[in-house]
């Protein structure tokens, strides 16, 4: 038997293509785009017919002259690896590429700080009283309260419930208020 026919026996003839009108990107997603590349690559005994490769094979036009009825021009498809069919036309294969360079990472975003806010003047004492404005000031960026902030407002750990409410009307030191609003992150040390 020869090989043609043995070759028609695994691989029947096929129905004309779509034709040239189709652009060609949508083309070779077509199922008979599909079964032509497999009868050239089956021809070329799955072999690049430049370098023989055997990986990453596809079917290469030589002209695209006979477009949507290549079965008919067999002839004018060849077997190519993907390295050989970039460098036939002109790109350069991944591998001959300049490694690409990791990127940096990103800087994180610095914390915004602000400058002490103007407090009250402390009584004879050296204390203040705590308003909610000034409890406000006390709270980190995302709202909450640090545990070294709420120490300095004289609470001890465990915290209870509501307690950062029931401070409004407190007496604390000036001190210490400097230091909650420290401990909160977001004031300068001045």
């Amino acid at each position: 038997m020869s090989k043609q026919r043995a070759f028609m026996r695994y691989f029947p003839p096929l129905p004309k293509g779509p034709g040239p009108h189709m652009p060609y990107a949508e083309y070779l997603k077509t199922p008979y785009w599909a079964l032509v590349s497999k009868h050239v690559k089956a021809r070329a005994g799955h072999r690049c017919q430049v370098c023989n490769s055997q990986m990453d094979l596809a079917a290469h036009h030589r002209t695209y002259e006979h477009r949507g009825y290549e079965l008919e021009h067999l002839d004018d498809l060849i077997c190519m690896c993907h390295r050989c069919h970039s460098v036939f036309h002109g790109k350069p294969h991944q591998e001959q590429q300049a490694p690409k360079m990791p990127t940096p990472p990103k800087p994180k975003p610095t914390k915004v700080q602000y400058d002490f806010p103007d407090l009250p003047t402390a009584d004879a004492e050296g204390k203040i009283v705590l308003t909610k404005e000034l409890l406000k000031l006390c709270r980190t960026e995302r709202g909450g309260i640090t545990y070294p902030t709420a120490k300095a407002l004289g609470q001890t750990i465990p915290l209870e419930s509501g307690w950062f409410s029931r401070m409004v009307g407190e007496k604390v030191l000036l001190e210490d208020f400097k230091l909650a609003l420290q401990f909160s992150g977001k004031y300068k040390v001045s």
